[in-house]
């Protein structure tokens, strides 16, 4: 990546380059939009932190592909998901269904281990032996350090250790700390929930400007113990609070390096609220001045790009359902469908939200494609090619922006832009170099494999008089044979490499 963005300083390739960009006038869309976006650098890590990071040797190594056991044993907040794990070697982080972060008591309940927020109340050196006894596989030494450093660094300890003294003085037994989605905090007690506020955030993280300073769904309520009875004494954050991702992931923002909220705004439009989309693709681009902590995650990185990625469709999700006029929702009789059917079950009817076809990946976006598709294949008849296209690990695009120690699986973001490029290059060739013959249309989707690599299936619709239809014609594009190393050696160990597969099963148990 040789090309910086003015206003940001992120890395790019030059082909990410808008196409109404010109040499006397370039700038990034991706990254900032042209410097719309206006976000804080994340702060440098404490000094062992950094070098735990740092350190290519054996130890580092293992503290960073043990990352998200280290990250959960310092998460103020659980994670609340259900992984994928399909036995396959190199497999990227999945998950299925619904992702959220819960907050527990800051007590732990009878004969209960402490732990997450409960462990930043106790003693530092009493909440490393804990830590330690529940995660005996990590290193101790380590996880001293970082109880240590986090106890020094991180603002939030502050926040909790505060509101923990405040319900310990309050008399009220059913009291609770409110924190604001502006960060301030106030304690609600007694049965007429009246209020006392706490000294101002400023002490402890920072007042945020804009924000909501009054009670909202928002709000973090921090309880002393849980409810007698209640079976489930978490409760869930609002992925709109600034805190939704610095209490989950303290390894990645150490220093309490607060998330998005509803604050922000576009710097050349103050009425413009900066998206959650917009916010985590400029977190998403790595700065020459900014140190890379994210990037360096390994495995916790492909969970918090999952986890961005599942705070920004539920954001979607959220508009959608609270804009169901604006999409004229109530053209779709769904009531008065269900009630034509003879076997219908009237306790699942009510209020129905219905997904537009612009949601991607709805029953509607893929009847709207497979429609679309098939008016093409109706004008065009039959495609001419199916040709499929595949993330390639190795492109020396990938491998030159690894960071040390790195694999091409440790940085999915990187994969993901160069095959992204790697596309437009081919669909080039298609469409304007007329490779394999003059261009009519083309239908494409992109899938992922099981370890994470993206893969293109292309149906592309060329002059009937030009198709394929002949063996000498397709084995003029198609070959199943492996090069001669006399004739072309360069080809040769291309097709070796990319093309044939090797041993796998016992014999190879790290095979994909």
């Amino acid at each position: 990546m040789d090309q910086i963005c003015n206003d940001c300083g992120a890395k790019h390739w030059k082909g990410e380059l808008p196409a109404q960009c010109t040499s006397n006038n370039k700038f990034w869309m991706s990254c900032c939009k042209a410097g719309a976006v206006k976000v804080d650098f994340l702060t440098d890590p404490p000094a062992f932190i950094k070098d735990l990071y740092d350190d290519v040797g054996s130890r580092g190594q293992t503290f960073k592909n043990n990352l998200r056991r280290y990250n959960a044993a310092f998460a103020f907040t659980s994670l609340g998901c259900q992984i994928r794990d399909r036995n396959v070697s190199n497999m990227p982080f999945q998950i299925q269904g619904q992702m959220y972060h819960s907050q527990g008591p800051l007590l732990a309940g009878h004969n209960t281990q402490p732990k997450y927020v409960q462990l930043y109340i106790l003693d530092p050196q009493y909440a490393a032996s804990v830590r330690s006894l529940n995660n005996n596989e990590l290193d101790r030494e380590i996880i001293e350090g970082l109880t240590t450093v986090l106890n020094e660094c991180n603002p939030h300890v502050s926040l909790y250790k505060s509101a923990y003294e405040l319900l310990m003085s309050s008399t009220e037994p059913d009291s609770f700390v409110r924190i604001f989605p502006s960060m301030g905090i106030e304690l609600v007690a007694g049965s007429d929930r009246r209020t006392e506020n706490l000294p101002t955030s400023n002490e402890v993280a920072g007042i945020i400007p804009n924000e909501s300073s009054s009670r909202s769904f928002r709000d973090i309520r921090l309880y002393l113990r849980s409810n007698p009875g209640n079976e489930n004494p978490y409760t869930t954050i609002s992925q709109n609070h600034a805190l939704y991702m610095p209490l989950h992931y303290t390894l990645l923002f150490p220093n309490g390096d607060l998330g998005w909220n509803w604050g922000l705004r576009l710097s050349n439009d103050q009425n413009a609220r900066l998206t959650h989309r917009c916010y985590y693709r400029f977190r998403l681009h790595q700065r020459s001045n900014e140190y890379p902590i994210i990037f360096m995650s390994k495995r916790l990185f492909q969970q918090y790009l999952v986890d961005v990625w599942a705070v920004c469709d539920q954001n979607k999700l959220d508009w959608i359902k609270a804009h169901q006029s604006n999409i004229r929702a109530d053209l779709y009789n769904g009531l008065q469908d269900a009630l034509i059917q003879e076997d219908v079950n009237l306790t699942a009817l009510g209020r129905r939200y219905i997904l537009p076809s612009s949601y991607t990946g709805g029953p509607r976006f893929m009847a709207k494609q497979y429609q679309d598709s098939m008016a093409i294949v109706r004008h065009f008849g039959k495609p001419s090619l199916f040709i499929t296209f595949t993330a390639n690990p190795r492109w020396v695009e990938i491998q030159r922006e690894l960071l040390p120690g790195q694999n091409a699986s440790d940085r999915p973001d990187l994969v993901a832009r160069v095959f992204d490029l790697k596309v437009k290059e081919l669909l080039n060739d298609l469409k304007r170099k007329n490779i394999f013959g003059t261009y009519r249309g083309l239908l494409r989707t992109i899938e992922y494999q099981k370890r994470g690599l993206s893969h293109l299936h292309l149906l592309l619709f060329l002059n009937p008089a030009e198709n394929f239809d002949t063996a000498e014609k397709i084995y003029q594009v198609i070959s199943a044979e492996i090069p001669s190393r006399e004739n072309d050696p360069e080809l040769l160990e291309i097709v070796t490499k990319n093309m044939v597969h090797g041993p796998c099963g016992d014999i190879n148990p790290n095979s994909p």
